[in-house]
């Protein structure tokens, strides 16, 4: 083989070689190059919002309270002891004050045992069922109300006839009755009852 035609067909291998080399990267390689990037984008936007907020407050409230107060006043009315008392009987009219001081004292001692132990008294003696079922609607405490038995100033004896209405919740019911009192040297004792 002619060693000139060899070289020759060699070269032109080389270039087709070279040729298709650079073809294909040019193929494979494009005019742009595209990137793909993240970015972030923050965004302040400003809006108005209403928010709710719970405070514990003490708060210090002056409240008017209707209490029943009962207050006792001694008047000293000379006109009426004057006509109360009989001048036959009393020597004077402080001795006539004492008396009636000391009897308005035993009623009221009479009273107070009353609203103490009426409940006990009234189912004792069979007038209502049950004591703590019934309580005191009114004690007639008026002095024309009150029957004054026996007063004696001297001896220190007394006996009252005292009316109270009481409420019977056992069987619905509203009743009157007479407490008898006796009152003897500071001692109080009720000593009878009857339904009226």
């Amino acid at each position: 083989m002619d060693k000139k035609k060899l070289m020759a067909g060699l070269g032109i291998g080389l270039v087709s070689l070279g040729m298709g080399v650079c073809g294909g990267y040019i193929l494979a390689t494009p005019d742009t190059i595209v990137e793909t990037q993240t970015v972030t984008i923050t965004e302040t936007v400003e809006v108005p919002v209403e928010v709710e907020v719970t405070k514990e407050v003490t708060v210090e409230v002056i409240k008017e309270v209707p209490v029943n107060v009962t207050v006792t006043k001694i008047v000293e009315d000379n006109d009426f002891v004057i006509k109360a008392c009989d001048r036959l009987t009393y020597d004077d009219i402080s001795e006539c004050k004492e008396e009636v001081n000391a009897e308005d004292s035993a009623i009221q001692s009479a009273i107070e045992l009353i609203e103490e132990d009426f409940a006990d008294i009234l189912e004792d003696e069979n007038i209502v069922d049950d004591e703590d079922e019934v309580e005191i609607v009114k004690v007639y405490n008026d002095f024309e109300d009150i029957n004054v038995v026996k007063s004696d100033f001297d001896d220190e004896e007394y006996e009252f006839e005292i009316k109270v209405k009481v409420d019977d919740d056992e069987d619905d019911s509203k009743k009157k009755v007479v407490f008898t009192v006796e009152v003897s040297d500071g001692d109080v004792e009720i000593t009878d009852v009857v339904e009226v």
